[in-house]
């Protein structure tokens, strides 16, 4: 069944005064749900019935917008100085925003919101300004990034005169109004922060903004007892220690710094940030997911030539910690690492009708309906640390937890379920890994593999699908509510129950959005022959529009941003650095062979070209040396000959004024040389053919001479070798 009215979905209706309704759902408890208005300019939390949204679905008069109307921007592209900003606004409201749903209550909120003024010294209005942006983004950290998309002249400085921009000094009258800051002072203040400020010493930044004006402020020197000491310029001339601070906010990295003064492990140590434990308790489903990997103990082939091994497939599976329900799935040869955790909850997002349908499988959407993310991901400590877990934490709201060193028995659900796996398919599958595997006088395993990587994912769907829709959970323990109704313990029917008797915990971010914010990303090169990414060639509505192609030709070829599913190679997503917007290239027609591929496969096929290549290499080698030996003999000859006929006396003049009369006989002899002569011959009557139509009448095109060809081709050669005798 679908899942109705999740948290973060868009939906759009018609009011009752005929306006049409853009908003975004904020919390559900199945009962009621709060929403926030996507088209309002200052909108607040709204409280809907679920009954009387369900109504208007059912009457077609309610849709779920997939597409996000407001362009989202990430961590990993997001400037310094953006990022800065978003954690100072973070810091605003992030003791609020989880207070659900009390925070989207009128008669709660201004209480909540008066105690923050008082916490954070921030203003009403900044605090409601902030809560809007983070409700309308999706309620998602990164929400909180400024939107300078629309405020154009992105990336361009503002070009200040002479009047000094800003607010004025409070004494200017007495001490001047001071400076602007100009690009060489911006990059002074930057060498200052580096020299003085990132070392191991810790130097206030007082003691930086001094040293800076000491060593690039000064107006000639003087000597005092002997010392040499700079004579500072007017105070009108230098950048104020405000103007300083505020410039070494933009420059500086929070992180970075820290390591630079701290050390990186101590900044690990007892500063970086604590993402969650691994304790917290699933209360329904999308409460927590866990994910991990193994490595299938199965050889398989590739889907370019069943000859080719490829090796063991990495399967990533995501599993519903509640229900035990499977909702993402990851089967290549990527991993085990980010990159394969990725795929793995790329698909988790997805459409699941979709999925199955790529790889031949039919399904309705109630046999595998989850597309959600949940509140908290249990993942391995290697793949989900550092920037990586951010990025997931930040996009997407989800607290991530990690298991302790040693500790992968923290991950069972999963562990269970690959050992499950792996005892089922051993009997049936080829290629399949025994324990003697290795042992002298064992059989080679790898000889036996049949699948192929898309072959063998279809395998893991349909074994996901029976996980889902048939296992029986007997050691699953169901509380005093679930014994009640009597709730089947298979993983699809928990699933059901819990979505409509549990808390929503699941959150629903568009596919897109998902995909362009955690697939792997790189560089393509746009040349003469198209859109160049691994050997593979591309296009795009842009590209042919703004004639890129053309320019590549005639100019040189430059580097844009991608996004590529390892998954899929018809596409690649062109990304826009500054807007955030994204476009899709596809194959070019000739690209054929590279279509509907995996990755994988592609570097697969490359690699046995490039030692098919090599290993004909010296014949190839020894073709050409017999080639230029034929060259260097021919000319050889030219040469000789040449040499050795008379040489007159006609002068170079002369010999040049001839060209044209030259050409015109040496034509004519040519012509005669290459001219027919084909003799009266008598032709047997066995070599003509009359082939007749039904009414038997005869023309031309029912005559068939098929040895005259054959004829001409004698006579020519006789003609030749007379030529060459005489």
């Amino acid at each position: 069944m679908r899942l109705l009215f999740t948290e973060n979905e868009i939906i759009q209706y018609t009011s009752a005064e005929g306006d049409e309704i853009l908003e975004r759902i904020l919390w559900s408890d199945g009962v009621i749900l709060f929403t926030i208005n996507l088209n309002d300019d200052a909108p607040l939390p709204e409280k809907r019935l679920v009954s009387f949204l369900t109504e208007l679905l059912k009457d077609k008069q309610l849709n779920f917008i997939t597409e996000e109307p407001l362009t989202a921007f990430f961590q990993e592209r997001a400037k310094e100085s953006h990022t800065l900003l978003r954690e100072e606004r973070w810091s605003a409201i992030s003791n609020i925003v989880e207070k659900e749903p009390e925070i989207y209550v009128r008669e709660l909120r201004g209480a909540l919101i008066k105690e923050q003024q008082s916490r954070t010294k921030k203003s009403k209005r900044l605090i409601y300004k902030y809560l809007r942006q983070y409700w309308q983004g999706g309620k998602t950290k990164d929400s909180l990034l400024p939107l300078y998309k629309n405020s154009g002249g992105k990336g361009k400085m503002r070009q200040l005169g002479r009047n000094k921009v800003g607010r004025p000094k409070k004494f200017s009258h007495s001490v001047g109004n001071g400076m602007n800051v100009t690009e060489e002072d911006k990059r002074i203040i930057q060498v200052s922060i580096t020299k003085w400020y990132h070392t191991s010493k810790k130097n206030p930044l007082s003691f930086t903004y001094k040293q800076m004006k000491k060593e690039f402020y000064g107006d000639g020197y003087r000597f005092e007892n002997g010392v040499k000491k700079p004579i500072l310029k007017d105070a009108n001339e230098v950048p104020s220690i405000g103007q300083f601070r505020y410039w070494f906010s933009q420059f500086n990295n929070i992180e970075a710094t820290s390591k630079k003064r701290n050390g990186s492990r101590n900044f690990n140590l007892k500063e970086r940030a604590l993402l969650g434990n691994s304790r917290s308790e699933a209360v329904g489903p999308g409460s927590k997911f866990q994910i991990d990997a193994t490595i299938a103990d199965v050889y398989l082939k590739s889907s370019y030539n069943k000859e080719w091994i490829i090796g063991r497939p990495v399967i990533y599976v995501v599993i519903d910690v509640f229900s035990r329900l499977i909702v993402g799935l990851y089967v290549g040869l990527e991993g085990p690492s980010w990159i394969g955790m990725i795929m793995a909850l790329c698909n988790t997002a997805a459409d699941k009708v979709e999925f199955c349908k790529r790889y031949g499988i039919d399904i309705e959407p109630q046999d595998w309906s989850s597309k959600y993310f949940p509140s908290a991901i249990l993942g391995d400590r290697g793949e989900l640390v550092g920037k990586r877990a951010d990025v997931l934490a930040d996009a997407f709201n989800i607290r991530i937890e990690n298991t302790p060193p040693y500790r992968a028995d923290w991950k069972g659900i999963v562990e269970r379920y690959f050992r499950t796996f792996h005892g089922e398919v051993k009997p049936f599958l080829p290629g399949y890994i025994d324990k003697d595997f290795q042992k002298r006088g064992a059989r080679d395993y790898r000889l036996d593999a049949k699948f192929d990587l898309e072959e063998f994912t279809q395998l893991m769907i349909k074994c996901v699908l029976h996980h889902n829709n048939e296992h029986y959970l007997r050691t699953y323990h169901k509380d005093e509510e679930m014994i009640a109704q009597n709730v089947e313990l298979r993983p699809r029917d928990i699933w059901e129950w819990g979505i409509q008797n549990r808390t929503g915990k699941l959150k629903y971010y568009s596919e897109e959005l998902v995909k362009l914010t955690l697939l792997p990303r790189a560089e393509a090169t746009v040349t003469s022959q198209g859109i160049k990414f691994n050997k593979m060639h591309y296009s795009c509505e842009t590209a042919l529009k703004e004639k890129w192609f053309e320019r590549a030709r005639m100019n040189k070829s430059w580097k844009v941003k991608i996004s590529h599913d390892p998954r899929n190679t018809s596409f690649i997503y062109m990304r826009d650095e500054d807007t955030g917007d994204y476009e899709r290239c596809y194959l070019l027609e000739h690209q054929e062979r590279y279509k509907n591929r995996t990755y994988q496969d592609v570097v697969f096929l490359h690699n046995y070209e490039e030692m098919t290549y090599q290993a004909n290499q010296n014949r190839i080698d020894q073709a050409d040396s017999d080639h230029i030996s034929d060259v260097e003999a021919l000319v050889s000859k030219a040469e000789k000959s040449n040499n050795e006929a008379e040489i007159s006396n006609v002068s170079n003049h002369v010999k040049v004024k001839g060209i044209q009369e030259n050409r015109r006989a040496e034509k004519e002899r040519n012509r005669n040389f290459e001219s027919f002569d084909i003799k009266r011959q008598e032709y047997d009557e066995k070599e003509i053919k009359f082939i007749q139509s039904s009414d038997q009448n005869t023309d031309e095109e029912s005559l068939s001479f098929p040895n005259s060809v054959d004829k001409l081709r004698k006579v020519q050669k006789e003609r030749l070798q007379n030529v060459r005798r005489g």
